[in-house]
């Protein structure tokens, strides 16, 4: 997740099905994979970039309070962080580090 304050609040920007849900239901059943791979090609589009900031906004906000922070934000500076965010996301977890191993310990278990 990305933080940033805005008017003396602070918001963090970041994805999950709640998120994933709200744009598909916003963008008439466009994904949000979708939506970034068609942002290579036309990063200009207003209404995607907008929706997909309201849906990774929280605490959730209008679509004109969007709009206002991505002004505030800059367009280069909302995209960079989308893009953060939603790699963080989608990240394979295989790909990511290794957790230390916590052999003996079973979900449930008690350890003493």
């Amino acid at each position: 997740m990305t933080g940033f304050e805005y008017k003396g609040q602070s918001y963090t920007l970041g994805f999950g099905m709640a998120a994933l849900k709200a744009y598909q239901a916003a963008r008439g059943g466009e994904t949000v994979v979708a939506a970034f791979n068609a942002m290579e090609t036309t990063p200009d589009d207003a209404n995607r970039l907008s929706a997909l900031f309201r849906a990774a906004c929280k605490p959730a906000v209008s679509e004109e309070e969007a709009d206002e922070m991505i002004d505030a934000l800059g367009i280069t500076r909302a995209l960079t962080m989308l893009a953060d965010v939603a790699r963080e996301y989608f990240e394979d977890p295989s790909d990511a580090p290794r957790a230390k191993s916590t052999a003996g310990s079973k979900p449930g278990s008690k350890r003493g």
